[in-house]
């Protein structure tokens, strides 16, 4: 199938090895693949109630975080998608995925002080990271196992240990930031929400824009090449910045990228 006739919200993306983007489309309820050619894909997810976030796992295998169902729904490369109702979640927001295949799902909770991330090993059961946390919008995995959330309620960055300790990351002047990222040398990019801007923040400490001039970018994504690929939410369109910090819109998405409320996530 060539383009569809428009997305609603993009919201969560991620990036295969082969290049494939895959975003998802929150007001159609969707998960859509788009080839390095433009072609666009509507992937079986089972029904979806709100879908906020995906990630990708070594074997191909997509996760999608449903706030709407209260779960995250496996859609492995070929066959039936399978939600993973043995762990409910009060608001799934962020999901990622490490190396070794372990999946990580950001849950927002539902009031001040529930935020939590829990991990799946790979054949294992949900286990909680951390609990306790403030209000979550997205999580990252770094190659070292470190785990990083963005904390929207009070607008930081949150650096989580294999131990569960949680500290807060130097990330500058941050407004709702969502999505973010992890480079294999340890930088983070986020989309930084309220800011209309992507940030990356150094290993050694500082934040520094990548870009600005977005409207409520929420989703991040990176490829090998040092290339960051956001959902510019709310233009309705989906753009990547170069290293040298060069903003295109990927063509033959813009046409077809209807723009939505701006803000609607917080």
């Amino acid at each position: 199938m060539r383009l569809p006739a428009a997305f609603g919200y993009p919201d969560g993306v991620a990036l295969a090895p082969d290049g494939s983007l895959y975003v998802v489309d929150t007001d159609s309820l969707a998960l859509r693949k788009i080839s390095p050619t433009g072609i666009v894909t509507t992937l079986n997810t089972g029904p979806l109630r709100y879908p906020t976030a995906v990630a990708l796992a070594p074997d191909g295998t997509a996760y999608v975080a449903d706030a709407g169902n209260h779960h995250v729904v496996r859609v492995p490369p070929t066959g039936p998608p399978i939600p993973l109702t043995n762990q409910s979640f009060a608001y799934p927001c962020g999901v990622a995925v490490a190396a070794d295949g372990t999946l990580y799902v950001a849950d927002a909770g539902s009031g001040p002080g529930s935020g939590a991330v829990f991990r799946l090993p790979p054949g294992g059961s949900f286990q909680a990271v951390t609990t306790g946390l403030p209000h979550l919008g997205g999580v990252a995995v770094a190659p070292d196992g470190t785990v990083y959330a963005t904390d929207t309620e009070h607008s930081t960055i949150l650096k989580i240990n294999a131990a569960g300790e949680v500290t807060t990351l130097p990330a500058g002047d941050l407004s709702k930031p969502h999505g973010l990222a992890v480079a294999a040398d340890g930088t983070v990019y986020v989309a930084d929400t309220y800011n209309h801007r992507v940030q990356r923040l150094d290993p050694a400490g500082g934040g520094h824009t990548v870009a600005s001039g977005f409207a409520y970018p929420l989703g991040v994504a990176l490829d090998a090449a040092g290339n960051v690929y956001v959902t510019d939410t709310g233009h309705g369109s989906l753009k990547k910045i170069s290293p040298a910090g060069v903003v295109t819109m990927l063509p033959e998405l813009g046409s077809v990228l209807a723009g939505p409320t701006a803000g609607r996530r917080q």
